[in-house]
């Protein structure tokens, strides 16, 4: 059981703001349901929330399930979260989510539907909705000989994008999807993607990325090339878009000596601009057990150019 209450004032630029409200969390292992924890926010300035979760639920010898209730975010699949560069964003929604996990790990299945909103609040979280509904639906499984593969599906309708309330203007309906596969083979793992959003407010546009690793005797490498067209959206959220490029990075470690550095090129896909290229490097030599001391830059060279330098000792 978990009980606390707090009061807030806040003063920023001359405006303040006050805020007081009382959290209750509890959480309790059973033998037949798995997990169940409950969390509440009661507040002065509205907003209030509750969750509530069950995690491992038995099914039989075979299968296992998460369950969410109240204010939570939509499920997503492992491999959508295992992003090195590009973030997949979940929507916050007032609804449910289900998640069914085999025992071996090798497949999972999963859904969430409710009504969109976004987090409020200073130290207590309240939420606030808005209007429509929105979904997600994916899989993912363990295709052995170290593959994965995963798909997963948004939807939004009938609302508005995330932090913009209102929808006087332009309702937003719009789908989403992701094809996602990581192979990995001792030291060397890649992960690629193909991402498709359609919405009224910005049409039909696609994506593509890949993030290659692998390390030798001497480096770790991380490379990848990406290509996203304007105007992507998942679900009712911006993602990065109208962006293309490659990146290189390798990095160094020893006992004493660590080094990292690499390029990154980005350009807009639709944009009259040059591209941009960014080289970054940084070095540190563990002297002795108290002293170390290192150093690095940074340069970018394109429409704006620009040049940083630090060093340091510790």
């Amino acid at each position: 059981l978990r009980l606390e209450a707090s009061q807030v004032l806040l003063n920023r630029n001359g405006k303040q703001t006050s805020e007081a409200g009382v959290l209750v969390g509890l959480k309790t292992d059973t033998e037949s349901y798995g997990s169940l924890s409950l969390e509440g926010v009661l507040r002065d300035k509205g907003d209030s929330l509750g969750s509530f979760w069950q995690r491992n639920l038995p099914i039989n010898s075979e299968w296992f399930a998460n369950n969410g209730l109240g204010m939570i975010n939509t499920p997503a699949i492992g491999l959508s979260q295992q992003q090195y560069r590009f973030f997949i964003p979940t929507m916050t929604i007032m609804g449910g989510s289900t998640e069914w996990r085999h025992v071996s790990e090798d497949f999972t299945a999963l859904a969430g539907m409710g009504q969109p909103g976004f987090y409020s609040g200073i130290r207590m979280p309240g939420f606030k909705a808005q209007p429509g509904t929105v979904s997600s639906v994916g899989a993912q499984a363990n295709l052995g000989e170290g593959l994965k593969a995963g798909i997963q599906l948004v939807n939004a309708s009938d609302t508005s994008l995330y932090y913009q309330q209102s929808i006087a203007t332009h309702a937003l309906n719009a789908q989403g999807a992701l094809a996602s596969l990581l192979w990995r083979d001792g030291n060397t793992t890649i992960h690629g993607n193909l991402i498709n959003s359609d919405s009224n407010l910005y049409g039909q546009h696609s994506g593509a990325w890949l993030d290659a690793l692998w390390r030798d005797d001497l480096l770790d490498h991380r490379a990848g090339f990406f290509r996203l067209e304007p105007g992507l959206l998942w679900g009712n959220q911006y993602m990065a878009s109208n962006l293309e490029g490659v990146y290189y990075r390798a990095a160094y470690q020893r006992s004493q000596w660590q080094f990292d550095g690499g390029f990154d090129y980005a350009a807009q896909v639709n944009g009259s601009e040059a591209g941009t290229t960014f080289f970054t490097a940084n070095a540190r030599y563990q002297y002795s057990r108290d002293w170390g001391f290192g150093g690095g830059s940074n340069v970018r060279s394109g429409p704006h150019n620009a040049w940083s330098a630090f060093a340091y000792l510790n």
